[in-house]
């Protein structure tokens, strides 16, 4: 009985090494597809000749894209100026949600808070988190409001002095 039981274990192994070795032979086939399409992939075959697509060399990259004559060194600087202006629109709002939520705490008796600034602001590359709590910290002081930044992305707000801070200053304007 013992021996039939190994003839058994054998021919199992013997089953499971036949089908594996059948598994890697059909994979062995599918890669030397793979490698042949893969062979065909070149600089020739990405960018072919055209009228559009020159020549491609190490020269190419070297060549003027632009004629020298149509280039605007004004549309460069308007370019500049759209972007500095489309990143103090983001920090207007941003002051606008935390005035919106002195506002909202200031209804319930309350007179500090601490706020947050996003560490970075999608779509802005030159966002600046501490650029930003600089131009709240300034818009809020013209507003006799007491704040202190605490790290890169918080600043303390109080409007406990509000009073006390609008004298000073009518004083200090006179």
């Amino acid at each position: 009985m013992f021996g039939f039981s190994e003839n058994i274990k054998k021919s199992e192994a013997s089953e499971s090494y036949s089908s594996s070795y059948s598994f890697n032979n059909k994979n062995k086939k599918k890669d030397k597809k793979s490698k042949k399409k893969y062979e065909n992939i070149s600089i020739e075959t990405l960018y072919p000749k055209s009228k559009i697509n020159k020549e491609f060399d190490v020269n190419s990259f070297n060549t003027n894209l632009l004629d020298i004559e149509n280039f605007d060194t004004d549309k460069l600087i308007k370019e500049r100026e759209n972007r500095e202006k489309k990143l103090k629109t983001v920090y207007k709002k941003l002051l606008g949600t935390c005035l919106h939520k002195i506002q909202i705490l200031n209804d319930r008796d309350e007179t500090d808070m601490v706020y947050n600034v996003p560490q970075i602001y999608y779509g802005f590359s030159k966002y600046e988190p501490f650029d930003c709590l600089t131009y709240i910290e300034k818009k809020l002081r013209k507003k006799y409001l007491d704040t202190y930044i605490l790290s890169e992305t918080k600043i303390f707000i109080s409007w406990k002095n509000i009073e006390e801070n609008k004298k000073i200053q009518k004083e200090l304007d006179n």
